[in-house]
C-alpha cells in the first residue's frame, strides 16, 4: 500500500526535516488523498467518514489555512532595501516564502489525517495500518540502536555523529526520535491490549498461550521502540511518553472497570514496562542526575517569544516565520551566542506566528479529535486499539509540544496524524452496550 510506504519513507532523510522530502511527501499524501477522493466520486460512494462528524476541527482548520493565506497576500507595496528603485509588497507574514513552504506542510499533515480517517473506517484495514505504524517504528529503532553502538549514533550517507552517543535512528536528533519512538511505543501497547475473546472452550491456560503468542510480535516491537526510546537520553521525550503511557493505562483502567475486568494485565504490563526501564534506563537516569529535568536556557527564549506575541496578538508575523522573527525581538536577556531557528515550545511559535486568536484554532482542533478519540477508547465495546492509541498518542504530543519542536517534524507529524485519523474513524461504538 502507498499510504503505508509513504509512512516507511517520512523517517528516512533525517525525520523530513529537509526540503527534498518535504517536497515528496508534498506529492504523495496529498496525491494519495486526492486519488482517493476521485475513485470514490467515480464510483459515487459515501465517505465512510462524512465531514459533518468532524465539523468543529475541520470548521477550525480552515479558519487556520485562510488566514495563513491572508498573511502571505500582498495589501500594500514599501521601497525595497534592494535592488533601488524596485517596490516589493509589503504582507503581514515576515517572510511569505517561509510560510508557503509551512503551508504546505500542514496540507500535508491533513491529507495524512484525511486519507487515514476515511480507511481506517474498516476495522480490518485500520488494524492492518496500526500494525504497520508499530512494525515501522521498531524498524528505525532497530536501526537507531545498530547506529548508536556501532557508529555513535552516525548516520551513514546523512550526517556524522553528533558526540553524544545516545540513539537517534535516522532522525535530525535524538530528542524528534525520542517522540516518535514513544509514538510507537503507545501504538504496540494499544495493540498488546486488543481485545481477542474467543469463543472456544478450552482451558484458560490454552486461550491465555494462544493470545500470548498472538501478540509477541507487537509486544517485540513495543520494546524495542522502549529501549531505543529510553537510548535517546531525551528528557522531553521521556516525560512525554510517561504521560502519553499514563494517559494509555488509565483508559484502559477505565474501560476494564466499566467491563467488570481484572486488572491483573495492566500490572503485569506496567511491571514489564518497569522492568525494562531499569535494565536499560541508566542513560536517562544519568541525564537527570546532572543536567536535572528541565532546560533553564529555553526559559529567556519563551519569555522573548511570549512578549513578541502580545505585540502582535491579532495579525502574528507569519506561520512558519519564526526563524526570521525571532532575531528581530531577541534582547540582551538571551546570550548572542547562537541561533536559535525553533522556539522548542510549538504553542508559542504558533502564537507567534498566527497570533493569540488564529494559532489556538489548530491545537482546539486537535484538542477536539483528541477528546473524540478518549471517548472512543471509553465506550467501544471491542476494536477499540486505534483510539487507545490516538488518545495516547495525543497526550505524548501535547506535553512534547510544551518543550521541544518534535510536531515540526514530519515523520513525527505525519505518523501523528495517522494515529488520529484512525482512531476517529474508530471512535464509534460499533455494538450496543453490553
Amino acid at each position: 500500500m502507498a499510504f503505508v510506504a509513504g509512512l516507511a519513507w517520512a523517517p528516512f532523510w533525517l525525520g523530513g526535516a529537509w526540503r527534498l522530502p518535504w517536497g515528496v511527501n508534498a506529492l504523495l499524501f496529498p496525491g494519495l488523498a486526492l486519488s482517493y477522493e476521485i475513485s470514490r466520486l467515480a464510483s459515487r460512494r459515501e465517505l465512510p467518514v462524512p465531514t459533518r462528524e468532524i465539523g468543529a476541527p475541520a470548521a477550525l482548520f480552515l479558519i487556520a489555512v485562510l488566514w495563513i493565506v491572508a498573511q502571505m497576500a500582498p495589501f500594500a507595496h514599501v521601497p525595497a532595501i534592494a535592488p533601488l528603485g524596485e517596490n516589493t509588497p509589503a504582507t503581514i507574514s515576515v517572510n511569505p516564502g517561509a510560510t508557503a513552504i509551512t503551508l504546505t506542510r500542514l496540507l500535508t499533515d491533513a491529507a495524512a489525517f484525511w486519507l487515514a480517517a476515511q480507511l481506517g473506517r474498516d476495522r480490518e484495514l485500520s488494524l492492518r495500518l496500526l500494525q504497520a505504524v508499530a512494525a515501522i517504528a521498531a524498524l528505525y529503532s532497530v536501526y537507531g540502536l545498530f547506529l548508536a553502538v556501532n557508529y555513535d549514533n552516525a548516520i551513514p550517507g546523512f550526517a556524522p555523529a553528533d558526540g553524544g552517543g545516545e540513539v537517534r535512528s535516522t532522525f535530525i536528533n535524538r530528542n524528534s526520535f525520542a517522540a516518535y519512538a514513544g509514538l510507537g511505543l503507545v501504538t504496540s501497547l494499544a495493540l498488546v491490549a486488543r481485545d481477542r475473546r474467543s469463543a472456544s472452550r478450552a482451558p484458560r491456560l490454552a486461550l491465555w498461550l494462544e493470545a500470548a503468542g498472538a501478540r509477541g510480535g507487537v509486544i517485540a516491537a513495543g520494546l524495542v521502540a522502549f529501549v531505543a526510546l529510553v537510548g535517546t537520553a531525551s528528557r522531553g521525550g521521556m516525560a512525554s511518553a510517561a504521560v502519553g503511557i499514563f494517559v494509555f493505562f488509565g483508559l484502559v483502567a477505565a474501560r476494564r472497570r466499566r467491563r467488570g475486568e481484572s486488572y491483573a494485565g495492566l500490572l503485569v504490563g506496567l511491571a514489564a514496562l518497569l522492568a525494562a526501564f531499569a535494565l536499560f534506563g541508566g542513560r536517562i537516569v544519568a541525564r537527570l542526575a546532572d543536567a536535572g529535568l528541565a532546560d533553564a536556557g529555553r526559559l529567556p527564549v519563551y519569555r522573548i517569544v511570549a512578549r513578541a506575541a502580545l505585540e502582535r496578538p491579532l495579525t502574528g508575523f507569519g506561520y512558519g516565520a519564526f526563524a526570521d522573527t525571532f532575531p528581530l525581538v531577541r534582547d540582551a536577556t538571551l546570550s548572542p551566542i547562537g541561533v536559535w531557528e525553533m522556539a522548542h515550545n510549538s504553542y508559542l511559535e504558533l502564537a507567534l506566528g498566527l497570533g493569540l486568536v488564529f494559532g489556538a484554532a489548530l491545537p482546539i482542533a486537535l484538542g477536539l479529535i483528541a477528546a473524540r478519540c478518549v471517548v472512543g477508547a471509553l465506550v467501544r465495546n471491542r476494536d477499540a486499539e486505534a483510539p487507545l492509541a490516538a488518545a495516547s498518542a495525543a497526550a505524548l504530543i501535547a506535553v512534547n509540544g510544551l518543550v521541544d519542536y518534535s510536531v515540526q517534524i514530519e515523520a513525527v507529524t505525519l505518523t501523528f496524524m495517522t494515529l488520529l485519523g484512525l482512531g476517529v474513524a474508530q471512535s464509534r461504538n460499533s455494538q450496543p452496550p453490553c
